[in-house]
């Protein structure tokens, strides 16, 4: 089973509660090792925030609301990223959000029929299609096809408050899922447009608001965005899933100093 890892919450959590490298250090292993055992994994991928990310050129308040952390915190993190960097087979995800990353992996594996297991606690990612693993409650779950793309209709619709991201004003899940109730799943582009449309918002606005909540499939889709970070060779020579010097199994993930 391959295994892919968004960590940045692991990592946050880590230097959030605990004072010490070692703590963190603990901390983090720690939840790997847990991931390790509730996934049975033979392989694995870990993703880690990287620099840049094309939202902000999509929407300039894009995650404005969010307060600067203090310097302590900020050098706990660095150091978690760097320790993790070099013990486990991670991946810094550049130019965009680590559960991009993993999401394009995801659609990688599914598109090569590989089994895998998503583990992470971003709602966003219940965009994937699959098997998920919530490693903060330890619980499985599977989300379908359609259930994935109603979750980003609905994200549409809503935004994310935590990313200040603002959707419609006025509209949260429950009310997105009665605006989607009933609508054929090829028609609920067109009645969210619509509905936009209908609210006095603009065509580009809408489509900031999707661009936003939207997690990537491709490189192609980031590189779209991000033309500078398209590599001069083929994309599937960058395929880090089928590259055998990156596929790790449980003793690289399980060990680090």
């Amino acid at each position: 089973m391959l295994t892919l890892i968004d960590a940045d919450s692991i990592l946050f959590k880590a230097c959030c509660t605990q004072d010490s490298k070692s703590g963190v250090k603990k901390t983090i292993k720690e939840t790997f090792m847990k991931i390790d055992q509730d996934c049975m994994m033979q392989s694995v991928q870990i993703a880690l925030k990287g620099k840049g990310n094309f939202r902000y050129n999509v929407y300039s308040d894009y995650k404005s609301n969010r307060p600067d952390l203090d310097q302590k915190l900020k050098d706990k993190l660095n150091y978690a990223y760097e320790w993790v960097m070099d013990n486990y087979p991670a991946t810094s995800a550049e130019g965009m959000e680590a559960d991009d990353l993993v999401s394009i992996w995801s659609w990688e594996a599914l598109n090569s029929e590989r089994p895998y297991v998503v583990a992470h606690i971003d709602k966003d990612l219940d965009q994937i299609p699959g098997v998920h693993y919530n490693y903060n409650k330890g619980e499985r779950y599977e989300v379908s096809a359609v259930d994935a793309y109603l979750k980003l209709i609905e994200q549409w619709i809503t935004g994310d408050s935590a990313d200040g991201i603002p959707g419609l004003p006025g509209y949260g899940p429950a009310k997105a899922k009665k605006v989607m109730n009933g609508i054929p799943l090829e028609r609920l582009e067109g009645r969210v447009r619509a509905l936009y449309r209908g609210l006095g918002k603009s065509k580009e606005y809408c489509q900031q608001m999707y661009d936003c909540v939207y997690m990537l499939q491709s490189w192609d889709e980031l590189y779209v965005h991000k033309p500078s970070l398209k590599p001069e060779a083929d994309i599937s020579e960058q395929n880090v899933l089928q590259d055998e010097t990156k596929d790790s199994g449980l003793q690289e993930v399980s060990g680090g100093n």
